[in-house]
């Protein structure tokens, strides 16, 4: 019988405004038998860069709970997943893995962000009001900050509270410690949780989606009209125009690339993890986009689809025919084994704004 729990401590020694010096502590109830143990990987070079090979075995002195700590300089979150692997070297079996990824907190960074709630915000061009998260610093920017805004499709997922699938992004563990690498910018997240007519909000107005003819063009001028001037002028009281960034996965994703495509003087960058590219005429949009637009596209290689690996890099492909610069205003990164959820989004989603945001 397999006994599972799992505890991950953090302790913070030091920060800089680019790397955060931290002591993890990894730690596993785990039955195992003679000539197995407990190994933890992740994508960090001391837990294997995520390869299980090369994966870090904890201490066994406890047993049956397997522990170990390390130290590390970061400045990104650490995703990480126990397995159960056999101790012989150069053994070629499948790990058997005993936890789902799980992504490490900084402990007294969390401490800085707090999470508001408008409940119930209304449209006068869509039928269902939706609730919207404002995830922002407790201590309010100065002014020579820039402010920053993350817009984010299904925004209930963002967080582990709030979430509807079942699994969150948990912005609420990661984001305050990616923030802390801008010290020069103020980074506020807005998420915007979606409705029963999801299925048409996120899809192009030109395009059929499962449910049928696309409104993206309302639920842009929602966005545009509605949403952006009450969350900047009136809840946030801004005095400056900030820079927006608009993001989300799977239709969030396809209705991202289209808002940034229609709207080019409204948001500087889209992020989009694996978008449902399937609805292939928003090609008819993506010369609308400005040269300092930066495009961030991603998808994984398993499930349903291959997780739209195909029409992701066929979306590529044609950003690169209109003269885009990989690395400099697009990037496309593939997660190797990763599927269409949340816990995969959420390995993915840290780096995508690192780049986004540099």
């Amino acid at each position: 019988m397999k006994i599972f729990a799992t505890i991950l401590s953090i302790v913070l020694i030091c920060h800089a405004s680019t790397a955060l010096a931290t002591t993890l502590s990894f730690s596993t109830v785990q039955k195992t038998v003679w000539g197995e143990s407990v190994y933890v990987v992740g994508n960090h070079p001391y837990l294997g860069n995520n390869d299980p090979v090369h994966a870090l075995k904890l201490s066994p002195h406890n047993y049956p709970t397997w522990e170990v700590k390390i130290n590390v300089t970061t400045t990104t979150p650490i995703h990480y997943r126990f397995l159960l692997k056999p101790d012989a070297p150069n053994t070629q079996v499948t790990p058997i893995w005993i936890s789902n990824w799980q992504t490490s907190a900084m402990s007294n960074q969390v401490e800085a962000y707090s999470l508001h709630t408008i409940s119930d915000f209304p449209s006068q061009f869509l039928q269902h009001p939706r609730n919207i998260f404002i995830f922002m610093p407790k201590t309010k920017g100065t002014r020579s900050q820039r402010v920053r805004l993350l817009y984010f499709h299904d925004g209930q997922n963002l967080f582990t509270g709030t979430a509807t699938a079942p699994n969150s992004l948990e912005l609420e563990r990661w984001f305050p410690a990616l923030a802390q690498n801008y010290p020069q910018d103020q980074l506020i997240v807005i998420g915007i949780a979606n409705s029963p007519e999801r299925m048409r909000e996120y899809v192009p107005p030109y395009s059929v989606g499962p449910e049928g003819a696309g409104i993206g063009n309302l639920y842009g001028r929602f966005m545009v009209e509605e949403l952006i001037p009450y969350i900047e002028h009136d809840y946030l009281k801004l005095t400056s125009t900030p820079e927006r960034t608009v993001a989300g996965a799977s239709l969030g994703g396809l209705i991202s690339v289209y808002l940034a495509a229609n709207f080019p003087d409204i948001f500087t960058n889209a992020v989009s993890q694996s978008g449902s590219f399937q609805f292939g005429e928003i090609t008819q949009d993506l010369n609308k986009l400005s040269a300092n637009q930066k495009i961030y596209l991603d998808s994984g290689t398993e499930g349903p689809s291959n997780d739209n690996y195909f029409v992701n890099y066929f979306m590529r492909d044609k950003f690169l025919e209109l003269g885009r610069i990989y690395g400099g205003d697009l990037l496309h990164v593939i997660g190797r084994g990763h599927q269409h959820n949340e816990e995969a989004w959420r390995q993915r989603l840290p780096d995508a704004l690192r780049w986004t945001l540099q």
